[in-house]
């Protein structure tokens, strides 16, 4: 437990100053560590990890990865040993989503392009649109492209970073129905341990679903990815174990097949809460959405691809979008630090993308949704199949 107290503090501090929070309204709880908070930014760059050993470690790269390690609090650092193989680019969704495990292994979920990446040109990634007021904006997202198929993977270290190994199953792609129903991307990987050695991780696809895998033995080895009860977008999921507890939270982009397909795809951020290591959520609240009136709770959909249409139906006035969430906990609170997006253009090239760094204390994502949840205060700035939790306590 020292060990996860430890590594939330500084993923914390880390999250705070990303968020770039106004001074007045930093949570008051977080206040204190800010100057420490700009240090750890500084000098860590990109995910600090707290070690078994008490050293810190740091995964770096785009593409190539490498992992660092520092046993004077940020100091100084090793030289950098490469994570990833030079013939493979693996990339990381966020830096933020490594984990270490309750045994001392370094966990690093990764994901990869596969096929041909020549069909779009220019890099025209999105291709259907929508008018928002009286101007044409993009609607849903990118990464529908045939350059856009994606494989998962694990990199895992049991020395503290010094050697590295891929799971044993390598690398895990969406097959349905014994491949009679295809085989389909799997990207931007999110993991937690939710008892020792048992791991849930959790996939972006454009099967109206988050899909996930479940490992038994601290990640070396991982199930084929299935769907999940988690109606979703194609865009990330950030996924952590709620100190003190085996309870999991997740936050996403929830929408229903019907909403992707009308080109609303990223316009609800809610968050849930699961009790059973995966299997089922339940909680669920919304973090942002376009009112106070949306739903909470969205039946998923049936399994199967969704996109918005070439041309969407009009936006409304009040469309948002809110995106790649990032959290920590620090004083019994959720900070979250996501993006905003209030103006897709489509010619000329552009939008208007804030920064939101929220906290809320834990009861939030267990209370019932009440009607001041959109008076929160704020920072801007510019399952199907699961392996049941095993008895015991951390």
């Amino acid at each position: 437990m020292r060990m996860f107290r430890e590594m939330a503090i500084v993923v914390a501090m880390s999250v705070v100053v990303l968020g770039q929070a106004r001074t007045e309204a930093a949570p008051r709880e977080s206040s204190a560590v800010i100057p420490k908070a700009a240090k750890v930014h500084a000098e860590f760059k990109r995910n600090p990890l707290r070690l078994k050993s008490g050293a810190i470690g740091r995964i770096q790269g785009w593409g190539e990865l490498e992992f660092a390690r520092s046993d004077d609090e940020g100091t100084t650092w090793s030289t950098a040993v490469q994570i990833s193989e030079p013939h493979v680019l693996a990339y990381l969704y966020s830096e933020y989503t490594p984990i270490v495990t309750h045994s001392g292994r370094i966990i690093v979920p990764v994901y990869r392009p596969i096929g041909r990446r020549d069909f779009i040109p220019d890099k025209a990634h999105f291709t259907n649109v929508a008018l928002q007021g009286d101007n044409w904006a993009h609607a849903g997202s990118h990464a529908y492209e045939p350059n856009s198929q994606g494989v998962c993977f694990v990199y895992y270290s049991d020395d503290e970073g010094e050697t590295w190994q891929r799971n044993a199953n390598d690398e895990m792609m969406i097959t349905l129905d014994y491949s009679a129903g295809g085989h389909w991307s799997c990207t931007e990987p999110t993991v937690v341990e939710y008892s020792p050695k048992h791991l849930l991780m959790l996939y972006r696809t454009s099967l109206g679903r988050l899909f996930q895998s479940w490992s038994s033995d601290d990640g070396t080895n991982w199930t084929p990815p299935r769907p999940s009860q988690l109606a979703a977008a194609q865009s990330a999921s950030f996924l952590k174990r709620i100190p003190g507890t085996n309870d999991l939270l997740v936050v996403w982009n929830q929408a229903s097949g019907d909403e992707i397909e009308r080109g609303l795809q990223r316009h609800r951020l809610s968050s849930a809460i699961s009790q059973d290591g995966g299997a089922t959520w339940k909680f669920h609240k919304n973090i942002a959405c376009l009112d106070k009136d949306d739903r909470s709770y969205v039946e998923p959909s049936p399994v199967r691809f969704y996109a918005a249409e070439t041309f969407s139906p009009r936006l409304p006035p009040n469309f948002i979008m809110s995106y790649y969430p990032h959290l920590a906990f620090w004083n019994d609170r959720v900070h979250i630090h996501y993006f905003e997006n209030t103006k897709r253009n489509y010619k000329p090239a552009g939008s208007e993308t804030g920064v939101i760094t929220i906290s809320l204390p834990f009861s939030w994502f267990y209370a019932p949704r009440a009607d001041d949840d959109f008076n929160r205060p704020r920072a801007v700035d510019s399952a199907t199949e699961h392996l049941p939790p095993p008895p015991g306590e951390w």
